[in-house]
């Protein structure tokens, strides 16, 4: 099983993947968790240019870069697991791509969709918990500030709207959760759509 979870930083994505790996490990289920960009060494040296406010990234470098960190764990860590039957929890994954790169940064979706299919090998999570929230709460909630979480109103309002498309675009993968409810409300949520 390939869970991934998605959402506009300060959505509570990563509080959620953390409470579901918690519950795995209740369950005795062996899992992999990993995050966007990161997750291997080549991912976490990207994941430092992407975020270093010093570095001056191009939209389509950007995306390069997600792609590249993304083909990278691919390779190492989610062909493998999966090749073993082991649990993914993923923070983060491609609907972040369409969602930042396409509509916040304004590529094209198409040409998206193909380089990300190509740096996948075209594998998609079984499940996508998609964290629906308003951005001004978003933005009042995130601790940390880096290149990309800095961004405006504006763009979280832009990426937000990618988000929603993205889910109506996969309907059958993407669960849309009601970010203003708490995580212990959300993970009954989760609970109930994976361990069936």
């Amino acid at each position: 099983m390939f869970i991934s979870f998605e959402g506009i930083d300060g959505s509570g994505k990563s509080t959620l993947a953390n409470l579901l790996c918690k519950e795995l490990e209740l369950r005795a289920i062996d899992y992999i968790f990993s995050r966007e960009p990161g997750g291997t060494k080549l991912g976490e040296k990207i994941r430092n240019i992407l975020l270093d406010f010093k570095g001056n990234v191009s939209s389509k470098s950007e995306l390069l870069l997600f792609l590249a960190a993304r083909n990278q764990q691919i390779e190492e860590i989610i062909t493998p697991a999966l090749n073993n039957h082991k649990w993914l929890v993923v923070d983060r994954f491609c609907d972040s791509t369409y969602a930042y790169q396409v509509f916040g940064r304004g590529l094209d979706l198409e040409e998206t969709i193909m380089l990300n299919n190509f740096a996948t090998e075209s594998i998609v999570p079984n499940k996508t918990f998609y964290i629906k929230i308003d951005p001004c709460v978003a933005i009042s909630r995130q601790t940390s500030k880096d290149r990309i979480s800095c961004n405006n109103k504006d763009f979280y309002n832009k990426v937000s709207n990618g988000f929603d498309y993205v889910a109506g675009m996969y309907p059958e993968r993407i669960i849309t959760l009601d970010g203003s409810q708490t995580p212990e409300e959300l993970m009954k949520i989760i609970k109930r759509n994976i361990f069936v």
